[in-house]
């Protein structure tokens, strides 16, 4: 109608929105702009209530400005900040020597990263601590850095990477399940780790699940399903770990990388989960999924792996 497109003279069209965000954080009363029924339809304490967790969560903020004064909200919102992600804290492998761990892994088979994670709970602190393996094709850790290879468009020095320790290179152009397999053994062979559970996002996942179970018995895996639903509650609490430095990633780079590249989509119930930042191929957020995944894990099971443990 606005564009004279439609004539409806007997329409009257109200618009509830803000005037602008900054409105909403310096003066409540504005809140009726966009809440007409405020205070009848929706109270005041819940409005309140949203409008502080949104003070300290992105995606919370997100979701409040959307939802609650109509203001739109796109994918470039980054999930979370630099302060919140960065942690210079380590420590060694020896630490959890003969552990129970759940694993997680975010399968890829050709140009994305393949992450695969083992997650440790310190019971007398309930701190949290991840062992991390990355796996590229041959293919893509080859490519040239300089030029618009499709392969490798987020520039990535592969090689230097896999010197480090941080990532796998898989030979041919495909990553085989065998050697990330072959990774979660190591961990048993070096340091007696057991996996609890591992969980796993289905696709193209056959092969893993099949070696997994020959390895440590099929009762070890978990299937993650890729959804708000399954996601939405463990992105939060990873979210909340990571601000208060409860969760210790080893201060690994490609971990750092692909949380910063993570931002998160929201359904119409408040829930969230994870997608590229800006929607672009480059920005790689494996790692980011391999937390959500190992922390979707080990909340279905938190009792019984706490009790393992003990």
């Amino acid at each position: 109608m606005l564009k004279g497109e439609l004539d409806r003279p007997r329409w009257l069209i109200w618009l509830y929105t803000q005037d602008d965000e900054e409105e909403i954080w310096q003066n409540e009363q504005s809140w009726y702009k966009s809440n007409p029924g405020l205070g009848v339809i929706k109270k005041w304490s819940f409005l309140r209530q949203m409008i502080e967790e949104a003070k300290t969560s992105n995606s919370t903020r997100a979701f409040v400005l959307a939802k609650d004064f109509n203001l739109k909200q796109n994918s470039a919102a980054a999930w979370l900040q630099d302060g919140d992600i960065n942690n210079p804290a380590e420590f060694t492998p020896d630490r959890f020597k003969g552990y129970y761990y759940i694993g997680s892994l975010d399968f890829a088979e050709t140009t994305d990263l393949c992450n695969a994670k083992a997650l440790f709970v310190d019971k007398e602190t309930m701190q949290t601590y991840t062992m991390t393996m990355y796996f590229i094709p041959e293919d893509k850790a080859d490519a040239i850095l300089e030029d618009e290879n499709k392969l490798n468009p987020e520039k990535k020095n592969y090689r230097e990477w896999a010197k480090k320790g941080l990532v796998t290179i898989c030979p041919g152009s495909e990553i085989d399940a065998v050697y990330v397999v072959k990774w979660f053994y190591s961990l048993y062979e070096q340091y007696k780790m057991t996996p609890f559970k591992i969980g796993y996002d289905n696709w193209h996942a056959k092969d893993f699940k099949k070696l997994t179970a020959e390895y440590f018995g099929e009762e070890v895996l978990e299937r993650i399903n890729m959804d708000f639903l399954s996601l939405s509650g463990p992105m939060r609490v990873v979210e909340s770990d990571l601000k208060s430095k409860k969760l210790n990633y080893n201060n690994n780079e490609i971990d750092r990388w692909c949380l910063k590249n993570t931002s998160y989509k929201t359904n119409n119930l408040g829930l969230i989960m994870p997608v590229k930042k800006h929607g672009q191929s480059k920005n790689r957020i494996d790692g980011a999924l391999g937390f959500i995944i190992a922390y979707a894990s080990y909340s279905r099971f938190k009792s019984e792996y706490l009790d393992r443990i003990s």
